[in-house]
């Protein structure tokens, strides 16, 4: 069944046409689809889909090239090229560096965030404190990470250079944040006070992502039908 159907209802919808919701979640859970995924966000996906049910494969992509757009982008188009059997796609990801834009959705309906960041994504874009810097199991997981960052400075510059260039990052910040549903490991917590930052913690928030899976109606998932590409006015 293609996805072109929801998206009709949708437009039905908009048009205050009679339809139900629960009949376009249905139509979503019968159609073969698939879930493309940045590996920063494993925890939270996995934990999204045994509460959902959710038995869909994952293409897992490696965490870690956020900085690099188009190596990001060159990713998720090759692990699109594999979904050759299913008629949607789920992109649990976000538009991290504008790694979203250009992507192509060829034969396939799209569902993703239209979050600007995967921290966006976790905490909600209207409730993120700009004076708190976040981070998560997953940004960890990474070799691009501030805790790795801080301990190649310690080797290249030495104590005071590294503690002096790392104190003017961190300069506008109160707090550090850490993303989970388990404490923050050792190595968060001393970074945390080396630098004078209160360590809070904060549940992820998992609603995005169950809407996604389920098909349910979500003013912050957006949905692209076959032969589209993503633009920048696609994100929030």
């Amino acid at each position: 069944m293609a996805y072109r159907q929801v998206l009709q209802g949708e437009s039905a919808l908009a048009s205050k046409d009679i339809l139900c919701y629960d009949s376009i979640k249905r139509k979503v859970r019968e159609m073969s689809r698939i879930i493309i995924a940045c590996s920063t966000l494993k925890n939270e996906l996995l934990e999204a889909m045994a509460r959902c049910c959710c038995t869909d494969s994952v293409l897992w992509l490696p965490a870690g090239a956020h900085n690099n757009a188009a190596k990001r982008a060159n990713q998720i188009q090759s692990a699109l090229g594999k979904c050759k059997d299913c008629d949607t796609v789920l992109l649990c990801m976000t538009f991290c560096g504008d790694s979203l834009m250009g992507i192509h959705s060829a034969g396939h309906t799209l569902v993703f965030p239209q979050f600007a960041d995967c921290i966006s994504l976790l905490v909600g874009a209207d409730s993120r404190d700009m004076e708190s810097y976040y981070l998560s199991e997953g940004w960890l997981s990474g070799k691009e990470n501030i805790l790795n960052e801080y301990e190649a400075a310690l080797q290249k510059y030495g104590n005071a250079r590294a503690d002096g260039i790392f104190s003017a990052m961190f300069r506008n910040y109160k707090n550090l944040v850490w993303i989970g549903s388990s404490p923050a490991p050792d190595r968060v917590r001393i970074f945390a006070e080396r630098f004078g930052l209160t360590l809070r913690m904060q549940t992820p928030d998992l609603s995005v992502l169950e809407n996604m899976i389920r098909g349910v109606h979500d003013m912050n998932l957006r949905i692209i039908p076959p032969d589209t590409t993503i633009t920048r006015e696609m994100r929030k």
